[in-house]
């Protein structure tokens, strides 16, 4: 049971920094769509979003595994 909670908190503390992801992706792209950036701002904010979107693709991946292992009963396969 107590490696059921810990997998529970990952997965809390996972599903926390994605939707902090998702809400720097969504003001980050909020900026991009306003026409009164200089190419230099525009190019930043432009790798700023590629980082964040790969922040969050792999805290997706960690909870989909995290998500595997906790009805799977922390079992390895």
């Amino acid at each position: 049971m107590s490696q059921q909670k810990t997998i529970i908190s990952e997965m809390e503390v996972v599903q926390e920094a994605l939707e902090a992801s998702l809400h720097k992706v969504e003001l980050i792209e909020r900026k991009l769509r306003t026409k009164l950036l200089t190419i230099e701002n525009r190019n930043r904010l432009e790798r700023e979003l590629e980082e964040v979107k790969d922040v969050l693709e792999a805290n997706q991946k960690a909870l989909k595994d995290l998500r595997h292992e906790n009805t799977s009963g922390g079992k390895k396969e």
